[in-house]
């Protein structure tokens, strides 16, 4: 086992200084990265044989080419004396749980739209995190939610277990699971989903997270979705937050996996209210009154209380039943009628169905009509112009080897653009080949730091192995980054570690002066 303290150097290259977080399957750190001296967050998992960490990097690598502005994903993986460890952005504002139960409408809001927006992206792609809660959204110092710790698939997850297990018949605290408070209710019936995650569990823990940050409190106590079972109505939020508002959470913690939102309808909706004041979606009564109730008295009860109805009210639905078919049959036979060739008669049924995701359209199978082709839906308001400052920069420390300079940058809303121009050395006979990397490469120029606050590079272009210059003495590229704060006037470009570890220091451009 190992044993860090504050101060240590980890992997000759950091120093941590605190521990974050701990459990599940490893701590988290925060280090400064000796070389270039800014801060960053280090995820060292429990120590593995060759298999264990080989499982640990193809992880990794599966989600290296993920790229999202509220997206936190590793972007080093290392291994030291077995241990694997990721590098990760670090963020300054700490995670959502120091903000339980202190959220005004516009930060839920705002929240609310970062995160289903990564988990838009993610679910597009067709991963799961597994794992939403308000300890996986971190903050930055602007205040802007990141969704943190996507969740490891199942291989991995059986592969740290075995090495977690602190003796003969003892359990691992190293659950790797999803706290119960935030699992959906078809997460405890293994009866009715497949191996493989659903999107819709996402959705839910969503909505219970959001809730848990608007009250304190847990929407169905520590047991989540198995307390559901019992009672599947969520408890309603206090009087100061919007019906609409209320109405989202109650969709996204429907107990029925299939009738929960897209992560891009949340998103939508977030935006709204956002833009306007006002989500976008209509109140209508739901199905079962909400109530206020104490979320802490939700004991497990694992079969559904049975509630008789009167035999009276059975006649009565009979009697209206027929006599609307009656009713139709009078209208045809008399030739009052409209053309009904395409009159289908729909019926939901409530019997129990293996729940296959079928990639989380809303609905689930069955034979239910879909009328949403029908139903006009209010668009999202077209986004604004794109506004592009374009300027000159000064460089007060250029890189040592000559090879390249900086000819403009543009700033523009989502997006730092840096233009570069390669030189050719007097030495190159013919084509000179060489190679310019993207953010899946570490040799390359990956990331803006402004205060020892780090912006990814989202994308370079062109990049790839073997280029070459041709008959031109010059080659120009350019790298975009994650937005920069609006009043940062001098940035670093830093480049890939490996070099700058060497002291060659190519791409690595100090106190670059932008407008």
């Amino acid at each position: 086992m190992l044993i860090l303290q504050p101060g240590d150097v980890f992997a000759d290259h950091y120093r941590l200084t605190r521990l974050i977080d701990t459990g599940g399957f490893a701590d988290v750190w925060e280090a400064v990265f000796l070389s270039a001296g800014n801060t960053v967050a280090l995820k060292i998992y429990p120590r593995l044989d060759e298999e264990g960490g080989k499982n640990i990097e193809n992880e990794y690598r599966n989600q290296a080419d993920l790229s999202h502005s509220h997206l936190l994903i590793a972007r080093y993986f290392g291994r030291h004396n077995g241990y694997p460890f990721l590098e990760m952005r670090y963020c300054s504002g700490g995670n959502a749980s120091g903000k339980l139960g202190n959220c005004d409408e516009a930060e839920l809001a705002k929240c609310c739209y970062h995160i289903a927006c990564a988990l838009e992206y993610l679910h597009e792609n067709n991963i799961v995190h597994q794992d939403i809660k308000p300890n996986n959204f971190l903050l930055d110092s602007g205040g802007n939610y990141y969704l943190a710790d996507l969740g490891l698939s199942l291989k991995v997850r059986q592969t740290i277990k075995k090495f977690t297990v602190s003796g003969p018949g003892q359990k691992s605290s190293f659950t790797g699971l999803t706290p119960p408070a935030y699992r959906a209710f078809e997460l405890y019936d293994r009866t009715t989903i497949g191996d493989q995650p659903v999107k819709a569990s996402d959705i839910w823990a969503l909505g219970a997270s959001l809730y848990e940050m608007a009250t304190g409190q847990m929407p169905f106590g520590e047991f989540g979705g198995l307390s559901q079972q019992r009672d599947p109505q969520p408890p309603s939020l206090p009087g100061q937050f919007s019906p609409q508002l209320n109405r989202i959470l109650e969709k996204c913690l429907s107990k029925e996996t299939w009738e929960r939102p897209k992560a891009s309808e949340i998103a939508a909706w977030a935006h709204n209210y956002m833009q306007k004041k006002d989500y976008g979606i209509p109140v209508s009564a739901p199905t079962i009154p909400m109530v206020q109730r104490d979320p802490k008295k939700t004991e497990p009860v694992l079969k559904p209380i049975k509630k008789s109805r009167p035999v009276g009210l059975y006649v009565l639905v009979a009697t209206l039943a027929l006599a609307g078919l009656v009713w139709v049959w009078a209208r045809s036979a008399s030739g009052d009628h409209k053309d009904n060739s395409k009159m289908v008669l729909a019926v939901k049924t409530d019997s129990p169905k293996k729940i296959i995701d079928p990639g989380h359209t809303g609905t689930g199978p069955g034979p239910i009509i879909d009328s949403s082709k029908n139903i006009k839906k209010d668009p999202l308001p077209p986004p604004p112009p794109e506004v592009v400052t374009t300027s000159n920069p000064s460089v007060g420390d250029p890189p040592k080897s000559g090879m390249i300079s900086i000819s403009k940058i543009e700033r523009a809303k989502d997006y730092l653009k840096v233009y570069f121009i390669l030189t050719r050395q007097s030495t190159d006979n013919g084509s000179a080949g060489f190679s310019i990397y993207g953010p899946e490469k570490r040799s390359s120029c990956f990331f803006v730091d402004v205060n020892d606050h780090q912006y990814r590079l989202l994308r370079i272009s062109p990049s790839g192995t073997n280029l070459k210059f041709g008959t031109s003495k010059y080659f120009n590229f350019s790298a975009t980054f994650q937005k920069i704060p609006d009043d940062v006037k001098t940035i670093n470009i830093i480049e890939g570690e490996d070099r700058d570890r060497m002291d060659q220091n190519y791409w690595t451009f100090r106190q670059v002066h932008v407008k």
